[in-house]
């Protein structure tokens, strides 16, 4: 009998020294586990604007990583949430888009890393001009000339516009830090040259119509996605 105690207490000894030699060890050289990534990923109550998104729980996760862009665009929009949904504003009408979830650990999970990103794929539903306000611009084209120290814009021409906003964004890959630049002209020109810095070889833009005053709403075009020569 005592034989088989101290069998089990150099077992369970043995078994103590380990556990204590891996905690060590983690906490030294920092290993940890991935959690698992988020699953059954779906997109509902899609409009024009936006759209919810939401998956299934993960174990041992505090909050999850939620990223989305344009396809084509390489810069990210994200924020972090601690539920297992979210809803996402101010899209693009028409639009195709890519999301994806990232879990990462609770505070108490010293042992788990995030995990790796499970996505979606969605596009935007198309829009209707509200009575009262301009129509969003269309037919959109821009193209840099051959050193690339110029990038021309032109749009048709919107009915009742006094003014089009024209917005560039300079987007950096797998960012979410964009640098955005706003141009004014009147309604007489439907056509543009940007020739200021060029931060990045990617820009993204679109256009609003705007009335004599700006009391619209700025209702933009479909984004718009231009790479250099």
């Amino acid at each position: 009998m005592c034989e088989k105690i101290k069998f089990i207490k150099s077992r369970l000894f043995l078994f103590c020294a380990i556990l204590s030699s891996f905690l060590f060890l983690s906490c030294i050289f920092n290993i940890k586990t991935s959690l698992n990534p988020p699953l059954d990923i779906q997109v509902s109550k899609i409009s024009s604007n936006s759209a919810v998104v939401t998956w299934s729980s993960v174990k041992h996760a505090g909050s999850y990583e939620v990223m989305w862009t344009t396809k084509g665009n390489v810069s990210w929009n994200y924020k972090i949430v601690y539920e297992t949904g979210t809803k996402l504003e101010d899209l693009s009408f028409d639009q195709d888009y890519t999301v994806q979830v990232c879990a990462n650990p609770s505070d108490s999970a010293v042992f788990y890393g995030p995990s790796e990103y499970n996505g979606i794929d969605f596009k935007t539903l198309m829009d209707d001009t509200p009575e009262g306000e301009l129509a969003r611009p269309t037919n959109i084209t821009a193209s840099f000339n051959e050193d690339n120290s110029a990038l021309k814009v032109t749009w048709g021409e919107v009915e009742g516009a006094s003014y089009y906003d024209l917005d560039f964004e300079f987007s950096y890959p797998y960012s979410p830090e964009t640098i955005k630049i706003l141009k004014t002209v009147p309604a007489s020109q439907t056509e543009f040259t940007y020739t200021g810095t060029m931060y990045t070889n990617v820009v993204s833009l679109k256009i609003a119509a705007r009335n004599s005053d700006f009391s619209d709403t700025c209702r933009w075009s479909k984004e718009l996605i231009v790479t250099q020569n």
